[in-house]
């Protein structure tokens, strides 16, 4: 059931934006209210319950990643940059700036869980320096290049009028980055 709710909210998220109620959510699924506060709290329950799952799995698969000694330094970089969750195919992320002025509280957790867990392209930047794989150049700088780079694929109509995918645009924004910083 839990997964249920969440792929609705996903499903109307899509439709609607931000602008779709519990109810909506229960008039979907057909459930009443107290089943849906068995799992969350309130619709931004729901929100933050997508992201922190999105979240771990990209911790995880970023783990996984750095450790595999097959990879070189930019390729792992540009697989740790580029990881998909479960949920990025489902979801519209151009919607996702639309919550900044509706939910806040959800937007402010967003942005809060994606400022962080940049430890690893960090670790791998650093490597990369050291063996003479990148440019010695400044790693904060770098990391808010790639943030700055994900975020505006998602702002506005970017995607669409460009007619490439979310993860053919990060994919770019990284490459060029990688690039930009090889020896």
């Amino acid at each position: 059931m839990k997964q249920r709710i969440i792929e609705e909210c996903i499903r109307l998220f899509n439709e609607k934006g931000c602008r779709f109620t519990l109810d909506d959510i229960v008039q979907s699924l057909r459930v009443s209210r107290k089943t849906i506060y068995k799992y969350f709290l309130s619709k931004d329950d729901i929100f933050k319950g997508i992201l922190d799952e999105a979240y771990d799995d990209i911790h995880m698969k970023q783990n996984q990643i750095f450790q595999d000694d097959t990879l070189t330094i930019s390729e792992k970089m540009l697989a740790v940059c580029t990881i998909e969750t479960k949920y990025d195919k489902k979801i519209n992320l151009n919607r996702i700036y639309e919550s900044e002025q509706l939910i806040p509280e959800v937007f402010d957790y967003f942005m809060g869980k994606y400022e962080k867990g940049w430890e690893i392209v960090e670790e791998l930047l650093v490597e990369g320096i050291k063996e003479g794989v990148f440019e010695d150049t400044s790693i904060p700088v770098v990391i808010r290049l790639l943030q700055n780079g994900m975020k505006m694929l998602c702002q506005g109509n970017f995607l669409e009028e460009n007619k490439i995918s979310y993860k053919e645009g990060l994919n770019k924004v990284v490459t060029i980055m990688i690039k930009g910083i090889t020896k």
